[in-house]
């Protein structure tokens, strides 16, 4: 892979000051991208577009609970447009037999809002419903929480129901409470449910949305890591540029991941964490060496607070994407584009592996499905520099243990 393969166990500061950083860069943009050539990921890229367009089939559902919310996230992109409006059980009779008629064997289905714990009577109707008139479907279910109305009963249901949960949490206690629950007594009963649902269920994951405040990623992994997580993701704000939130010091953020991912790779040889987002994601894509493709228009859908059905939970209410999976006009609101169709991502070197970026970060922030959300670029880069090492070395652990 590289010339320094023969030396288990790399550090990348050790690698970039043996070949120097500018043959560094060069050798990870030329030659080391899913540890084949680019002419073979690029051909494995379009073989998979070309499949998952052929096929269209819907595998990954958002449920769009409700539009309320009890958190004041500062970079929510659903405030603006809070209007507390709820979903009615008739419309997701009415929307789910379109979505299933469009599915594979395997579906997964995410309760999302606002926050769905406060319709949490609802996901029990939706999970009966399913279980009765769909039986000869694969269906899991997961849920993106705040994690404040998260009781024990709630817990027990999703236990026994559900694949696994995911909890917003940006960072420790000062951040919260200053920017997203604003009340000490409703932030401690939140932590509390956290490490109870840890406890309860393994398959809890925490995500954290880094900004501008919570750049220190390694003193919020190692809270999370306290509170009982095994399953924690990080993910850098999407916004306007001129936001307060926006990431401003992003050579600082590239130094916490670096020391992030020694802790990681050890954490991970160990068994102390079992996946850390995005090192886990993209040391899967090498171990699986498959490609990323956007499932914006491919097979994820969502229905909104009024039943209607729409490409991904970033477009939920927004009429001008209101899809009829029957009718096939799914390209009419959001044209198919490959990678190197954008002209900036088709001067990067891992855009097989990242796959793009988002559809909705690129329409709302840059004004153009084909222009680059470039605020992530950056992570995006590093996070896959650092995969690749941490892959290799974790691998090589696991061969020597094995012996």
């Amino acid at each position: 892979m590289l010339a320094l393969q023969e030396y288990n166990y790399i550090e990348l500061e050790d690698v970039i000051r043996r070949l120097g950083s500018e043959e560094f860069e060069d050798i990870v943009r030329d030659r080391v991208i899913l540890l084949e050539s680019v002419k073979v990921v690029k051909a494995r890229y379009m073989e998979a577009f070309a499949m998952r367009n052929y096929k269209k089939r819907i595998t990954r559902v958002y449920i769009n609970l409700t539009n309320r919310c009890n958190s004041d996230c500062v970079y929510c992109f659903a405030s603006a447009q809070r209007t507390g409006a709820d979903l009615d059980y008739n419309m997701v009779l009415e929307a789910l037999p379109k979505v299933f008629a469009n599915c594979g064997k395997k579906i997964s289905i995410c309760f999302f809002g606002g926050e769905p714990t406060l319709k949490f009577d609802l996901i029990r109707q939706i999970v009966s419903y399913i279980e009765k008139e769909f039986s000869e479907f694969d269906v899991s279910y997961d849920m993106v929480t705040n994690g404040i109305e998260l009781s024990r009963d709630k817990m027990c249901f999703v236990k026994d129901k559900f694949n696994k949960l995911t909890v917003s949490i940006d960072g420790g206690y000062e951040y919260m409470l200053n920017s997203r629950v604003r009340d000490r007594k409703k932030l401690d009963m939140l932590y509390e449910n956290v490490r109870e649902a840890c406890k309860i269920f393994d398959r809890t994951s925490i995500r954290a949305t880094i900004t501008e405040k919570t750049t220190n990623i390694v003193d919020s992994y190692t809270f999370f890591k306290n509170l009982g997580a095994k399953n924690i993701r990080f993910k850098p704000v999407s916004g306007c540029s001129e936001e307060a939130y926006m990431i401003r010091d992003w050579r600082y953020v590239f130094e916490q991941m670096r020391q992030l991912a020694k802790v990681v790779e050890t954490d991970i040889s160990s068994g102390t964490v079992r996946l850390v987002f995005p090192f886990s994601m993209y040391m899967n894509q090498f171990k699986r060496h498959c490609t990323k493709i956007t499932g914006c228009n491919m097979n994820i859908v969502t229905i909104g607070q009024k039943g209607d059905i729409y490409p991904c939970y970033r477009f939920a209410d927004d009429r001008d994407f209101v899809l009829d999976p029957g009718q096939d006009k799914w390209g009419e609101k959001i044209p198919l584009n490959l990678v190197d169709d954008k002209s900036e991502c088709a001067r990067c070197w891992c855009r097989y592996i990242c796959g793009g970026g988002c559809y909705a970060d690129s329409l709302y922030y840059m004004g153009d499905w084909k222009q680059t959300y470039r605020s992530h670029c950056g992570y995006i880069r590093e996070s896959i520099k650092l995969s690749l090492y941490m892959y290799k070395n974790i691998e090589e652990r696991h061969e020597e243990n094995s012996k």
